[in-house]
């Protein structure tokens, strides 16, 4: 397995020390130098600051005798993140005031946006909003200036993919052991020549977890790839591999080169999933790429998907995944809103991406 996926470290929140500060951002220091200073108090007054150890314990007690409205409101409001981590490891009291799940969640929001059923699944998979800004934040750091997923959140793709289309074949997720309902997932993966070795391989490598995963809840489903360039190259068959099996046959792909015929691969997954599964049955298409195509391509494409749910009996779901650089989201959302249901962006996950273009 690539490096994409073999590395996802436990995540520490640090403290910092700094000193009491008036303005928006309050501070707070686990030791303080020896003299006497004057603030400005949450009430506008002037205030002593506790500059020595036998002071600052009363300090302490006065601020822990501040109502609950007060401390989990104005105090840990007024408070950036690093800030509400330090507060949250001085008493039990401050670590469930700023361990709340809405305040990460808004913290969440405000660095990475408003979050799609994806994410906010990840969240309930890492624990809470706190854990995953946590993972992301360290995910983000290791991996600058490209940008990657938590494991959570390629957990909550993954099931996106099958557990929300298929799980309606199924029953409730409560109550389901393994589905043997008619179920077929095949692959769509970008080899045109500007997808690099390094982005081919966390493709394949992502094909290769996903299926692992489904398999588990899917025994019976089946699973194909075609990759695709200029021309179209079936590497597996639609057909019901082990989740071993099915590493070896996408470890051995090699990348075709070439451009990059979205459409082709398309009208080729029409073929291969028309006979693969009975009335009732679902599919879902899985597009790998960096999506740059030229506006023909592009128009080709999407007509080519609206016309896959006519070629393909029962329901069929199309999802992307983004790698390498310069990866169109905006274009790759509408190949796949042409194919079955309406796209979001819940539909949608940067692997390994870079913002700006290589021209």
């Amino acid at each position: 397995m690539s490096s994409l996926f073999s590395h996802f470290p436990s995540v520490k929140l640090r403290s910092r020390d700094s000193k009491l500060r008036s303005g928006k951002r309050i501070r707070f220091s686990a030791t303080a130098s020896s003299g006497e200073k004057h603030d400005k108090g949450l009430d506008g007054t002037n205030k002593r600051i506790c500059t020595d150890g036998e002071s600052n314990k009363a300090c302490s007690k006065q601020l822990l005798d501040l109502p609950e409205e007060l401390l989990d409101g104005t105090l840990a409001d007024a408070l950036d993140v690093r800030d509400l981590c330090s507060l949250g490891q001085t008493c039990k009291r401050f670590a469930s005031i700023t361990e709340q799940e809405p305040r990460w969640r808004h913290h969440f929001e405000e660095r990475w946006g408003e979050p799609n059923l994806v994410v906010r699944r990840a969240a309930e998979l890492a624990g809470g909003w706190r854990r995953l800004y946590a993972a992301k934040h360290e995910v983000e750091r290791e991996a600058i200036p490209w940008m990657r997923p938590t494991l959570h959140e390629l957990n909550a793709a993954v099931e996106n993919i099958a557990i929300r289309g298929w799980s309606q074949l199924c029953g409730s997720k409560a109550d389901r052991g393994p589905c043997h309902a008619p179920c077929s997932l095949l692959f769509l993966v970008d080899g045109s020549g500007s997808v690099t070795e390094d982005d081919f391989r966390h493709m394949t490598s992502f094909m290769a977890y996903a299926w692992r995963s489904i398999q588990t809840t899917f025994p019976e489903a089946k699973v194909g790839v075609v990759q695709f360039s200029n021309d179209v190259r079936v590497e597996v068959q639609p057909s019901n591999l082990s989740a071993d099996d099915f590493d070896t046959c996408v470890a051995g792909m090699n990348r075709m080169n070439g451009g990059t015929n979205i459409s082709a691969a398309i009208r080729k997954a029409g073929q291969l999933l028309g006979g693969t599964k009975g009335p009732g049955g679902h599919s879902s298409v899985v597009l790998l790429t960096d999506g740059r195509v030229d506006g023909y391509q592009a128009s080709e494409a999407v007509e080519m998907a609206a016309r896959l749910t006519d070629e393909v009996s029962g329901e069929v779901s199309m999802y992307a995944f983004g790698v390498g650089r310069g990866v169109d989201k905006a274009e790759l959302l509408r190949i796949i809103g042409a194919g079955g249901r309406a796209a979001d962006d819940s539909r949608y996950l940067g692997l390994c991406t870079y913002e700006d273009a290589p021209w």
